[in-house]
């Protein structure tokens, strides 16, 4: 639903550019109104669960576990951010190429950071096999698309 947002939203870029917003940093406004929502919902149901299950207290664990929330919300922000960018910097292309583009680089560094601190440790060899597929699947439908898109 995020690339419909920045697909759909060409709208609220050309305002934010019209009221003096750079143009690669004007996808940023599609942002704002594409999250809001979804953090209201969020934030709420998440409030609701603290307060069911009386988990207010502030133990080290549970500080430590809010700090890297943060962390990764952070790097998620500045992840669709530069999506946006990148995106409509590629034009009418954009949130299709750079969409899977996007998603691709998630996985492959999801899967190598996944391989790097152990977490597939233990998995049997067959598992190996499918996630090195399905990653091979991953990087040629990406030069499918890109070839594709240049016409």
């Amino acid at each position: 639903m995020m690339n419909f947002a920045f697909s759909f939203g060409q709208s609220i870029q050309d305002q934010a550019v019209q009221r003096g917003a750079g143009r690669a940093v004007a996808s940023i406004a599609v942002l704002a109104v594409a999250v809001a929502a979804g953090f209201v919902l969020n934030a709420g149901y998440c409030l609701y669960l603290l307060c069911r299950n009386r988990s207010w207290k502030g133990d080290a664990p549970a500080f430590r576990y809010t700090l890297l929330a943060a962390a990764m919300a952070g790097l998620w922000l500045f992840g669709m951010f530069f999506y946006g960018m990148g995106a409509s910097e590629l034009g009418a292309s954009g949130t299709s190429v750079g969409w899977a583009l996007f998603m691709t680089i998630i996985v492959l560094v999801a899967n190598f950071w996944g391989l790097v601190t152990g977490e597939w440790k233990g998995a049997p060899r067959q598992s190996f096999g499918y996630l090195s597929a399905g990653l091979a699947v991953l990087i040629a439908a990406l030069v499918i698309i890109s070839a594709g898109a240049r016409g």
